[in-house]
Parts: C-alpha cells; structure tokens; sequence
C-alpha cells in the first residue's frame, strides 16, 4: 500500500510561499533548545574552542577569516567567567536575532577601544 505524504499534496501555493510560510511558523514556534542552521548551539559550558567554531559559521560579509576568528576567541575569552552574557551572545548570534537575548556588556580599554589581538 502506498500512501502519499502531505508535502507531496498538490497546492495552488507556489513553493516560495509555502517555504516562506513554513520558516514563520517555525519563528513562532518556542524551542526549548536554540537551534543554529548546523545544529544544536553550544553553551557557556563547551568549550571555547567550540563555541568559536560554531560563532564562525555565522559570520557575514566579507570580513578576513582570520581576524573574524581572533575576535570571536577574544570575546568569548572575555564573557568565558560571564555565563549568562556569553550564552546571551551564543543566542543572538545562533538565531540570527530571532530570540530575544540581554545585553551582554563587554570590558574596554581605557581610550575606549574594543582590543582584539593579531
């Protein structure tokens, strides 16, 4: 006996509009988990090493990779004894801003500069 799937249900929708549909109920939808686009993100608990590797996925525009990566390790560094604010920055990141997060305040130098280390 074979039986046909719903997503292969004929509609009047084109797919652009159902796939539209489909990313804003998932939106809506609470996840007790964040959930990145490669999988489960990581928490202030991994390790940095990790938490870096997962943040690098999510970088955007045309930015070096190597300084993209030695900002991200210098940051998480810094909220690395501030669990609450690095996982407020882990989720923000992994969600593309979807779910709300708090502010996560970050240490700077006295001129007032962000430092990060070549």
């Amino acid at each position: 006996m074979q039986t046909e799937s719903h997503a292969d249900a004929p509609t009047d929708e084109p797919p652009a509009s159902r796939t539209r549909q489909r990313i804003i109920a998932e939106r809506r939808a609470p996840s007790p988990v964040t959930m990145s686009v490669l999988g489960p993100a990581p928490s202030s608990a991994d390790a940095c090493l990790s938490i870096v590797h997962s943040l690098m996925c999510h970088r955007q525009g045309g930015e070096n990779e190597g300084f993209a990566k030695r900002a991200i390790e210098s940051l998480v560094k810094k909220l690395k004894e501030k669990k609450d604010e690095l996982d407020s920055l882990i989720t923000a990141v992994t969600t593309n801003g979807v779910h709300p997060s708090k502010c996560v305040t970050i240490q700077r130098t006295l001129d007032g500069r962000l430092q990060v280390r070549r």
